[in-house]
């Protein structure tokens, strides 16, 4: 495992590269977020996908979000409606899982009803990874299903282990907040999955705003 920490706020040297390669092959990587630190594989790699809920010892009829990079990279692998479009323009990047109907071939596992979470998260040096990467890597919490919350890297290798996680970007220490609203999004409603620090009386403003 290679634990770099930031510099600065900044990724030092060659380590996104090194990242890039990591992702490229399966490998598990480990990026700060809003919330706390998340467990990345490339969303499209199902091998990936499949030893990542292994890693969390979560079973498959649960689906994990995604984390793009930004609403293009995000309209390019799930349906947007109007309403979907002006919530993520208002709330992203932010503490706000969107689910919306997925376009691209994900992983079975990580959707439901061909639905898929959408995640972009206020953390700008994960963002930067996704952007080089070019495609949405997992957005799961760095812990065993159900687990403590990862805050810390120490906390991270106390639930995963340091094993198979090949390479850790330590932003400690993360501020411990509430995890993410989700909110499932059809053309003209809102569906709170999981209340978070977005409320869904907020939301819903949205939809009287159209």
């Amino acid at each position: 495992m290679n634990i770099v920490k930031l510099q600065n706020g900044h990724i030092p040297g060659n380590s996104v590269q090194t990242i890039i390669e990591i992702l490229d092959k399966g490998g598990f990587v480990v990026l700060p977020t809003d919330t706390s630190y998340m467990l990345a594989v490339d969303s499209l790699n199902n091998a990936a996908v499949q030893d990542l809920y292994a890693l969390k010892k979560r079973l498959f009829n649960q689906p994990v979000s995604v984390c793009c990079s930004d609403i293009v990279m995000a309209n390019q692998h799930a349906r947007f409606s109007l309403l979907a479009a002006r919530i993520a323009e208002k709330f992203l990047p932010g503490p706000l899982t969107i689910v919306l109907p997925a376009v691209s071939k994900f992983p079975k596992m990580l959707m439901k009803n061909n639905k898929i979470g959408i995640r972009i998260p206020a953390a700008p040096v994960t963002l930067e990874i996704v952007r080089a990467f070019g495609k949405p890597l997992t957005a799961t919490s760095a812990n065993k299903s159900g687990g403590k919350e990862p805050y810390l890297v120490s906390t991270v290798i106390e639930e995963l282990g340091d094993d198979k996680i090949e390479f850790v970007i330590n932003a400690d220490p993360l501020n411990p907040g509430p995890v993410s609203t989700i909110a499932e999004i059809e053309q003209d409603s809102i569906k709170i999955l999981r209340e978070g620090p977005i409320p869904e009386s907020v939301l819903k403003k949205i939809i009287r705003e159209i």
